[in-house]
């Protein structure tokens, strides 16, 4: 059966052929979402910082930027290990609400929510038009993940909404053909979003060579190469400030931020990574993790043994015994690993626990029932609807399938290539969110044709 002889028709690239508006539908929609983003964060977010966690360096950071003048030379503060534009954005807050001021930050934190939330429907208006970005509107607005992210003080609030912002500017760039990238202003608002996403999580410099893929599908070879290479060269450009400054500060080449690219001598890089894991391990001469540390590995063939007899020597938990005698191990080689690090990323639940790839071999915990429930619940239905609109746009040789696939198949690229954790997939969830919307459109066109056809 086809579908709906309208959908999806885009022989020529429209995006721009519908100008937006504020109306009044999407202003309504957006308060009531700016309105329960904040009382969710009243309600169950965090009072105070917790010891220990991500949050605690982005608010040292923060504090360094407000009090020690020269932070931009001496990065000698916790925390200096961080992207810079999260800290400097809480200490701008700090500064006008006070230092530390949660409810301050969940403010700003719900409504760069909403800016989300807004440009998830400005794309999908401008790709398929109000009849798909009402919905989108609409999911977006009470999705489970961005009112929980906004609810803590991390950075990933702000990183969705320099995802979602810097991918439509690019689209509105390549909708239009002709334009000089020097000369186009929605190329300058991609560059800086960009230039920003990148400062604020450095591992989103792997996007840069993968762009040229965008250029080239909606440019000739020629013409589309010529623009892409300019947009490198201004982007690699903007790169340059922050760069020197982290030479002045280091003295030595840093890219970033330390835990990016740090280029001094060995005798003189700060071993970050290796301090934040002491609390987390104690290591015995064997090298084998301490009971003690509350850092345990898959037991050894002696252990396991016991645990066979009914005997726990290291007092691990009930659901890791289980586990273990389920037959639950730990994957060992180079594909497991990678299987383990895909699934970590795309699963909607984890019902039964399982262990981190080898050598870490850390046992994970099954998610709580709340946690199951909303993951299922919201990205979890997306997935077969984002997988049918993928199908519909390669059938109807849609290229923008292209725009919305290439930073879900980068993403996931990375975190196979390092590692990953469910979470690292929520910035791609916006278009996730559009490619559902394509999917469900184009089930209920399917079943409307079908009901002609029956009748």
């Amino acid at each position: 059966r086809r579908l709906h002889p309208g959908f999806l028709k885009m022989s020529k690239i429209q995006s721009q052929s519908h100008p937006l508006i504020l109306e009044r539908g999407v202003i309504v929609c957006l308060l009531l979402g700016f309105i329960l983003r904040f009382a969710y964060s009243y309600a169950l977010g965090w009072r105070d910082i917790p010891a220990g966690s991500d949050a605690l360096s982005y608010h040292n950071y923060a504090l360094a930027v407000m009090n020690q003048v020269d932070w931009l030379i001496n990065p000698a503060f916790a925390g200096d290990y961080r992207a810079p534009v999260y800290p400097v954005f809480l200490a701008l807050i700090y500064s006008l609400f006070g230092p530390g001021n949660l409810i301050a930050v969940y403010v700003f934190h719900a409504f760069i929510g909403s800016l989300t939330v807004y440009y998830i429907f400005k794309l999908t208006a401008s790709l398929f038009g109000r009849k798909h970005a009402w919905p989108a509107l609409i999911w977006a607005s009470y999705y489970i993940i961005y009112l929980w992210c906004g609810s803590m003080l991390y950075r990933e609030n702000l990183i969705f909404f320099l995802m979602i912002f810097s991918f439509y500017q690019l689209w509105m760039f390549l909708s239009l053909p002709g334009v000089h990238p020097v000369r186009s202003t929605s190329l300058w608002k991609f560059l800086v979003a960009f230039i920003l996403l990148v400062h604020t999580d450095a591992r989103y410099l792997f996007y840069l060579p993968f762009l040229v893929i965008l250029f080239l599908a909606f440019r000739s070879f020629r013409t589309g190469l010529k623009q892409y290479l300019w947009t490198a060269g201004i982007f690699l450009v903007l790169l340059a400030p922050w760069t020197v400054r982290n030479y002045v500060a280091y003295d030595g080449l840093v890219l970033i931020n330390t835990r990016t690219l740090d280029l001094r001598p060995e005798d003189q890089r700060d071993p970050t990574l290796e301090r934040r894991l002491d609390h987390l391990k104690v290591e015995t001469d064997d090298g084998a993790a301490s009971p003690a540390s509350g850092f345990l590995r898959y037991p050894d063939e002696e252990e396991l043994a016991l645990i066979r007899l009914g005997e726990n020597p290291n007092c691990r938990p009930a659901d890791e015994i289980e586990a273990i005698r389920k037959g639950v191990r730990p994957a060992t080689t180079f594909l497991g690993k990678k299987w383990y690090w895909f699934v970590s990323l795309w699963r909607p639940v984890q019902l039964r626990g399982d262990y981190l790839p080898a050598p870490t071999a850390k046992f994970q915990k099954r998610w709580s029932t709340k946690h199951n429930l909303s993951g299922l619940l919201s990205y979890g239905l997306l997935l077969p609807f984002m997988l049918f609109g993928i199908y519909t746009l390669v059938k109807a040789r849609n290229r923008v399938w292209l725009l919305l696939t290439l930073p879900i198949a980068v993403q996931t690229l990375l975190h196979i290539l390092m590692f990953s954790r469910n979470r690292f997939r929520f910035p791609i969830d916006c278009f996730i969110i559009i490619l559902a919307m394509v999917g469900m459109r184009a089930v209920y066109e399917l079943i409307r044709s079908g009901k002609r056809a029956g009748a």
